[in-house]
This record gives C-alpha cells, sequence and structure tokens, in this order.
C-alpha cells in the first residue's frame, strides 16, 4: 500500500474514532469499568499520563496527554493526579511494556471507573491508536 493510502486509511480511521468518542462523551452512554482489577499505589503523577508506583513507572494505555511545558498539560496532569488519588486499578492492555520501560496497563479509579476514558472525554487527552487500541470500550470495534 502506498503512503498516500496509507495516510488516507489511517486518517480515516482516526476520524471514525473521533466521532465514537464525541459521541460517547455526549451520550453519557459508557461507563467502563474494573472494580475487581488489582491496585496499586500513586508514588508521584509525572505528567496527564504517567505516573510512578511502587511496581515502576506506569504509562495509561491508549492514550496521549500534553507533555510538562504544552497547552493543558497541568490541566491533564491536575486531573490525572485527582482521578488517581492515592491508589488506581489496572488492568493490563495488549503490550506490557513501552520502548521507555514503562508499564502500559488501563488505568482505573480506586471504585473501577476509567481514568483513560475519563480524561479522553474531558478532552485533557487523547485517544492514541498508533501502538494499539485506545481505552477499552472507546474503540471503533467496540473492544
Amino acid at each position: 500500500m502506498g503512503n498516500y493510502r496509507r495516510t488516507f486509511v489511517h486518517r480515516q480511521a482516526q476520524a471514525w474514532f473521533i466521532l465514537l468518542v464525541a459521541t460517547i462523551a455526549c451520550s453519557g452512554a459508557t461507563e467502563l469499568r474494573c472494580p475487581d482489577c488489582p491496585t496499586l499505589e500513586v508514588s508521584r503523577v509525572i505528567d496527564g499520563d504517567t505516573f510512578d508506583s511502587p511496581a515502576g513507572r506506569v504509562r495509561l494505555f491508549g492514550v496521549d496527554a500534553p507533555e510538562r511545558g504544552q497547552r493543558c498539560s497541568k490541566g491533564a496532569t491536575d486531573r490525572l493526579r485527582e482521578l488517581a488519588g492515592r491508589a488506581f486499578r489496572v488492568e493490563n492492555g495488549p503490550r506490557g511494556t513501552d520502548r521507555y520501560g514503562r508499564l502500559l496497563y488501563y488505568v482505573y479509579t480506586a471504585d473501577g471507573s476509567s481514568i483513560d476514558a475519563t480524561l479522553v472525554r474531558e478532552g485533557l487527552a487523547w485517544a492514541w491508536t498508533r501502538d494499539g487500541p485506545a481505552p477499552k470500550g472507546l474503540s471503533p470495534t467496540g473492544t
């Protein structure tokens, strides 16, 4: 497949995903939950999609938030700190770690609500599909 075709297909998939996320956000129809997932403690929030725990540095799988120094970074970081609290729940994603050695998890609040989906729904992070599925239940396939 040529570069143009790949770019077109990728952009088309992104457009469908954005439409799906917007529809879910507006309807409030989805509540992703994992009340029985294992719990980890929060040691320190790094930015809007990364924090430290005793198990290691954790990166939210399927989302990307602004980096330190970028616009809206503080809002995303503060919201992650608020949602994660002192402890959070984790669910394995398609891969265990990223290229920087960070643990990749779908992440949930202590009561089991999806932090990943909340950040995307509130406009503080973007669905990141280049590396695999976005937050469960928010991908175009519904997985």
